[in-house]
């Protein structure tokens, strides 16, 4: 760990206790190590830890250490970033740290020890028994004042915490930056057949494509890796299922360069990975975010008998990783009963309701009649924007969603099975917006007819 990124960890709310109280160690490792003694900025920094409550550190102090250690903008903008990140961590994701700060007090104190009492054996034995380390080992909450909240840093740190959805419709849901935040649960509920994976995979790939987070993709199933990367490939690409699958090896090298290392891929048969090694994982690596398709087929390592009580604890486990500011998104099937439907809604989640009280998110997609992959998506539930928003779409035959009127989607779904691609779904949405603006700019009147015009239906 670097010098400077190791004191700005301790202004971590799960650090920050532990250094305090361990001050005059850290300052004695400071002195005698070559690399930090005699760095103002480093002092600085002690200092306000020794001198503050975690309650009374805001942005501004920070900013005040950094002019007076004479940073440059660029430089103090770029280490309040890491600061930024450092206190955006959670309990688990600062347990390392933690551990090395231990580790480095308890060698402050053994050094400090053998220099004071280097010919004086009780002497030194005497000191290490009244030099205990002060660390807070406790479970308990962590509490702040409302009061004494430092809500500089938490508007400063919001911008990096938002991601943009591949689909606006979702974006628009949120006000006012129309982004989805990070340390979220979305859950994706679809039948069997509808595209719940071809859209988690759209998002994932426009995740890793658009911002420089880790990301993990878990299918549990009957998927394999080549699958995988026809399904993605034919999502960027544009081109059929059959056409990414004849061009695969120039479809891997498309994504890769796109992609880079950003996306982790783990394909494992089904009921072979439990949500707590699943948490665990994601924890040890530091993603981001996590795409778990889906949910049915975890490992139950223990039985109720109820399976509202088993979905329970799998969805409670996985808030673990939202509480870490992990984005989390679920494939999930609906209730039999549904189907069916063209709609459904938070209580038709399949298993155990307490998946519909877990989640921060709901997105429901439904089916229309017909062979043509057309029916409505809903926006169920949205703990952080609006919801109960309704649209429908197209699912083309190179995997992608789009996101049309439900009246659009309707005339969709009424052809006879056809191969549509982007270019029909652009011309059908641009004379059906043209058909709109046409009703709204006619006179009113009893006569006129109000019905939207089919773009399917010849002249």
């Amino acid at each position: 760990m670097e010098n400077l990124d190791f004191i700005l960890s301790l202004f971590n709310q799960y650090c920050f206790n532990d250094a305090k109280n361990n001050i005059e160690s850290l300052e004695y490792y400071t002195s005698v190590n070559p690399a930090l003694s005699g760095n103002t900025l480093i002092s600085s920094l002690l200092g306000a830890i020794k001198n503050y409550t975690f309650d009374s550190i805001d942005l501004p102090l920070f900013q005040s250490i950094l002019m007076k250690d004479r940073k440059t903008p660029q430089e103090q903008q770029q280490i309040i970033n890491e600061l930024l990140r450092w206190k955006s961590y959670g309990k688990q994701q600062m347990a390392p740290t933690k551990k090395y700060l231990e580790d480095i007090i308890a060698s402050s104190i053994i050094a400090k020890a053998n220099s004071k009492f280097s010919n004086d054996p009780m002497g030194y034995l005497n000191y290490l028994k009244q030099s205990n380390i002060k660390i807070d080992r406790s479970e308990a909450l962590n509490s702040q004042g409302f009061d004494k909240i430092d809500i500089n840093t938490i508007v400063a740190s919001e911008s990096n915490k938002r991601f943009r959805s591949y689909f606006d419709w979702v974006n628009q849901q949120f006000e006012p930056y129309h982004e989805v935040e990070f340390g979220q649960m979305c859950i994706i509920s679809a039948p069997p057949g509808t595209g719940k994976t071809l859209w988690m995979m759209t998002e994932a790939l426009n995740m890793a494509i658009t911002t420089k987070e880790k990301i993990l993709y878990v299918s549990l199933g009957d998927m394999n890796i080549r699958d995988f990367i026809v399904r993605m490939g034919a999502i960027q690409t544009g081109l059929t299922f059959g056409e990414a699958a004849r061009n695969l090896g120039a479809i891997y090298n498309n994504l890769k360069q796109l992609i880079g290392n950003r996306l982790d891929i783990s394909i494992n048969p089904a009921g072979t990975v439990s949500v707590d090694e699943l948490v665990e994982y994601v924890l040890a690596r530091g993603y981001s975010a996590i795409f778990l398709d889906y949910d049915s087929n975890l490992l139950m390592t223990s039985s109720t008998n109820s399976m509202y009580l088993d979905y329970g604890t799998i969805y409670n486990a996985l808030t673990k990783l939202t509480i870490e500011g992990v984005f989390v998104e679920v494939g999930s099937q609906p209730n039999k009963v549904v189907w069916k439907e063209a709609e459904f809604d938070l209580g038709d989640l399949g298993e155990s309701s307490r998946k519909g009280h877990t989640t921060d998110m709901a997105i429901t997609i439904g089916r229309f009649p017909g062979p043509n992959h057309c029916g409505k998506v809903k926006m169920a539930k949205n703990r952080r924007g609006e919801e109960g928003d309704t649209m429908g779409y197209i699912r083309l035959p190179n995997g992608r969603f789009r996101i049309i009127p439900v009246d659009l989607a309707k005339q969709f779904a009424d052809r006879e099975k056809t191969l549509f691609t982007d270019q029909d779904v652009d011309q059908a949405l641009g004379m059906y917006n043209q058909s709109l603006q046409a009703l709204s700019m006619a006179a009113p009147g009893p006569q006129k007819s109000q019905k939207i015009i089919n773009p399917f239906n010849k002249p």
